[in-house]
C-alpha cells in the first residue's frame, strides 16, 4: 500500500502495479481480507490482472474508486459470518470511453440478477451473499451504515440488488462522481455536510417520497442546477433554448426552475448572460474581424439593437469596440481561460 498523499482525509491507495506481475493476485486478495474472494472470468489470466483502488474514510461512510481488469468478487455466507459487516453498498459504473457491452456490471444478489451500465447505481446488502462480475473499467463504491440509511427511509425496503432509477438516481450518480473527483482537495471539516447531503440524496433516490425528497432538497437543488447549467452551455446557439425547453428536458415545473435560478436573477437572465459571455469569448479569440450580426443571431438575439444594448449593459462597452481592437484584451471576469493561460491559473492556485 502506498502512503497517503498530503490530505487531512484518511486515504489509502492499493495498486497492483506496486508489485511484480506474478504477485499481483495475491496482493489484491490480501487487500480484500475476508470481506470477499477474488476470481477471474474464463479466458482471463491472473498474471495479467491489474487494479488500482483509492479509498477515503469520510467519517459516516467510506468511498472508493476502482479501476481494474475484468474480475469476479464473491461475498459468501462464510465471509458474512466471519466479519459480521452489516452495511449497505452502492455500486456505480463511471466509464464513458469503452463500448457499452464492456461497461455492464453484473450482480447476483440472492435470487436477483441485474446488469447496470454507465452512470447507473445498484445497491447491495453486505449482510447477504452477492456475486459481482466486473468488466474492465472504473467503479465507484460507497459503503454506508445500515442504521443511518434506514433512519432516513419512510418504510422498510429490501435494497439487496435494487437498481436505482428515476431523476434522483441520475442526480445521485452525478453527485458521487463529482465527490470522488473532488475528495483529494477537501478537508475533514467539510465532511459532515458532504456525508449528510449524500445520505439524503441516496434516500431520495431509493424511495421517491415527499419526506425523503424534502430532506434531500439542498443537495438535489445543487446537483440539478449544475446539470441545467451544463445543458444551457451546450445549447447556447439553439434558438429554442428557453425555460420550457429546460423544463421538458429535466421533467420539472416552471416554478421549480424559477426557484433554482432566482439567486442568479432568473433563468432567462442567466441564459442571456451565458450567451453574451460566449460571444465575448469568441470576439476575444477570433482571428480577423468577426461578423457581429451573425454572432448575435446565432446566439438568439433577435435584432442587432437588442444585442448591442444587452452587450453594453453587461460589459460596459459596445461589441463593435471589442471587435475593432487590435491586440486581444484580457478575458473578462467569468470567461474560462484557454491554452497556456489555463495552466498558469492552475499553477497560481497551488502557489496562492
Amino acid at each position: 500500500m502506498r502512503p497517503p498523499p498530503e490530505s487531512t482525509i484518511p486515504f489509502v491507495r492499493i495498486d497492483s502495479r506496486d508489485v511484480q506481475p506474478g504477485e499481483r493476485t495475491d496482493y489484491w486478495r490480501a487487500s480484500l481480507a475476508n470481506v470477499c474472494s477474488l476470481s477471474f472470468p474464463d479466458g482471463m489470466s491472473a498474471e495479467t490482472f491489474e487494479a488500482q483502488n483509492d479509498m477515503w474514510m469520510l467519517g459516516g461512510m467510506m468511498l472508493s474508486r476502482r479501476t481494474c481488469s475484468p474480475h469476479i468478487l464473491h461475498r459468501s455466507s462464510q465471509s458474512i459470518r466471519s466479519d459480521q459487516i452489516d452495511h449497505y453498498k452502492i455500486h456505480l459504473r463511471v466509464d464513458t470511453a469503452a463500448a457499452t457491452h464492456l461497461q455492464a456490471g453484473q450482480y447476483e444478489a440472492t435470487k436477483r440478477h441485474v446488469e447496470i451500465g454507465v452512470r447507473q447505481c445498484v445497491m447491495t446488502d453486505m449482510a447477504r451473499p452477492e456475486l459481482v462480475r466486473v468488466d474492465r473499467g472504473s467503479t465507484i463504491n460507497v459503503v454506508v451504515p445500515r442504521d443511518q440509511l434506514d433512519a432516513l427511509l419512510p418504510r422498510a425496503v429490501d435494497l439487496h440488488g435494487a437498481v436505482l432509477s428515476g431523476p434522483c438516481s441520475i442526480l445521485l450518480a452525478d453527485h458521487l462522481y463529482s465527490l470522488s473527483e473532488n475528495l483529494p482537495d477537501m478537508s475533514v471539516e467539510q465532511l459532515p455536510n458532504v456525508t449528510q447531503a449524500t445520505m439524503h440524496l441516496l434516500a431520495a433516490a431509493l424511495v421517491p417520497s415527499v419526506d425523503a425528497l424534502a430532506l434531500a432538497g439542498p443537495s438535489v437543488d445543487m446537483t440539478l442546477r449544475r446539470q441545467i447549467k451544463r445543458f444551457v452551455e451546450a445549447e447556447l446557439t439553439h434558438s429554442n433554448l428557453s425555460a420550457d425547453a429546460i423544463c421538458a428536458r429535466f421533467h420539472i415545473s416552471r416554478s421549480t426552475l424559477y426557484r433554482l435560478f432566482e439567486p442568479m436573477g432568473g433563468v432567462a437572465r442567466y441564459i442571456r448572460e451565458r450567451r453574451l459571455m460566449r460571444i465575448h469569448s469568441l470576439l476575444v479569440t477570433s482571428e480577423g474581424r468577426p461578423h457581429l450580426q451573425r454572432l448575435a443571431e446565432d446566439h438568439g438575439f433577435s435584432t442587432p439593437a437588442h444585442f448591442s444594448r444587452a452587450f453594453r449593459e453587461q460589459f460596459g462597452y459596445a461589441p463593435s469596440e471589442l471587435a475593432a481592437r487590435g491586440p486581444r484584451p484580457k478575458a473578462a471576469a467569468g470567461i474560462a481561460p484557454t491554452g497556456n493561460s489555463l495552466e498558469r491559473w492552475l499553477h497560481s492556485l497551488r502557489s496562492g
